[in-house]
């Protein structure tokens, strides 16, 4: 077949061969997605035979040679990448072998991959109406603890990995829960108390599983859209830079932005810096300067319960310009990689919301974890202040008590309906964590 389809005449290039050429790459996902591999073989060598040139980057522009949009089916992809290789000098260019050949050591590790992610769902399943809230305290409580990665950890090692590459494998482990189960109201109302006595290594593993799941996938957007290859050595799939010219100059980016981040913040500490929000609760808290944010309810299941304020006292915190200390180091952060001044990060995100809107935004929020965790650190027994940290501390609170909260901060209708929607704040009410309004 390969050598009679050397021998056909090549049609020449134009508009509309190119339309059919990207209607045939569609329809090559379409066969590798039905495992017809005969028809996928046959297209995947006719677009390649037409003009690779053209046909290459457009396979790696719409990834469709990634195990992991159809079940992590490997050895189709590694079939597919194996063919293709056959025509080698109709390729025409070293780095499209390369880029074949980095897709065949990766369809080495889609068994792998597959059966990681055949252990999220077996999980998700078994912990179908707690799994979402358990996960979203776990990672809660990893940030306000201040989790500390350690990368000389071997992988298999939980304190290998930071808590953004744990809130990347949370976000995949909720995609593939809503591609199993339908997203209702009830999804966040329970923990799973198992998880905080006997079963919490259950969601040790989940999260390892799904971080490990993204490392798969990630290798598959490098070697798809940046200039990176997989290479197999026995066992052992490796995802490095084409030019390691290009690998040390994003090492030292990294580096630089790093220096840059670290002496910004020592000189903006040794300056007079605001107060921080951590020393405003502390001091608030000493003062009971919040009475009545929080209550402790028993039914239907022992768990503090927020009183959203309304006073205008509480509200001038959140409605004030002027910065907190771990604001303002965001900022410093943010601006190591702008390439202007600081005052150009305070700019329009849309018509209705600045830059100086987004903090506030946080700002609300972040004081109400640290009313909680306030309220936590007073419990001197340490299994009661673990219950009561899984079933308080992510709470559900109804779209039109935020708007109203929000309402009292910004004051423009336009502005909070901005902030909700772009913010992805789509929340409704629940049972064992609603959120009552009071006057405090």
């Amino acid at each position: 077949m390969i050598a009679k389809l050397g021998q056909s005449p090549r049609p020449a290039m134009s508009k509309a061969i190119g339309a059919e050429i990207r209607s045939a790459i569609e329809t090559l996902g379409g066969h590798i997605e039905a495992k017809r591999r005969r028809e996928a073989t046959v297209t995947l060598l006719a677009l390649l035979y037409i003009d690779a040139a053209y046909v290459v980057p457009r396979l790696r522009r719409a990834g469709v040679l990634r195990a992991s949009r159809y079940g992590y089916a490997g050895n189709l992809i590694g079939t597919l990448a194996k063919t293709a290789l056959q025509i080698r000098p109709l390729l025409n260019a070293p780095e499209r072998a390369r880029y074949f050949e980095s897709v065949i050591a990766l369809s080495k590790l889609a068994s792998n991959a597959r059966a990681i992610y055949d252990e999220i769902v077996k999980i998700l399943g078994s912990r179908r109406d707690c799994v979402l809230k358990t996960l979203l305290v776990i990672l809660n409580n990893q940030f306000y603890q201040g989790w500390v990665a350690d990368p000389s950890q071997p992988s298999w090692s939980p304190r290998r990995y930071t808590t953004e590459e744990y809130v990347d494998g949370a976000s995949l482990i909720f995609s593939i829960y809503a591609s199993l189960f339908p997203i209702t109201d009830e999804c966040c109302n329970h923990v799973d108390i198992a998880a905080i006595t006997t079963d919490a290594v259950v969601y040790e593993r989940l999260l390892l599983a799904a971080v490990r799941l993204t490392k798969f996938k990630d290798a598959e957007t490098q070697i798809d859209g940046l200039p990176y290859q997989a290479t197999l050595e026995g066992e052992t799939v490796t995802i490095s830079s084409i030019d390691p010219d290009i690998e040390r100059s994003v090492r030292l980016g990294y580096i630089q932005s790093d220096n840059q981040a670290i002496i910004r913040i020592h000189r903006f500490r040794n300056s007079n810096p605001p107060m921080s929000m951590s020393d405003f609760l502390d001091m608030g808290f000493e003062r009971d300067a919040f009475p009545g944010l929080l209550e402790l309810a028993e039914k239907p299941v022992r768990r503090y319960r927020m009183m959203l304020p309304t006073a205008p006292e509480i509200f001038s915190i959140f409605a004030g310009d002027q910065m907190f200390r771990e604001e303002v180091e965001s900022l410093l952060l943010l601006d190591v990689n702008n390439f202007g001044n600081v005052s150009d990060l305070i700019a329009d995100v849309n018509e209705h919301v600045t830059t100086t809107d987004i903090f506030k935004f946080q700002r609300y929020f972040t004081f109400l974890s640290g009313v909680y965790q306030r309220a936590l650190a007073r419990i001197e027994d340490e299994a009661e202040r673990t219950f009561l940290t899984f079933t308080s501390t992510v709470f559900v609170m109804s779209h039109d008590n935020l708007f109203m909260q929000m309402m009292l901060i910004f004051r423009s209708e336009a502005k909070v309906r901005s902030l909700i929607e772009n913010g992805g704040a789509k929340l409704d009410h629940g049972g064992g964590g609603e959120v009552l309004l009071r006057a405090a």
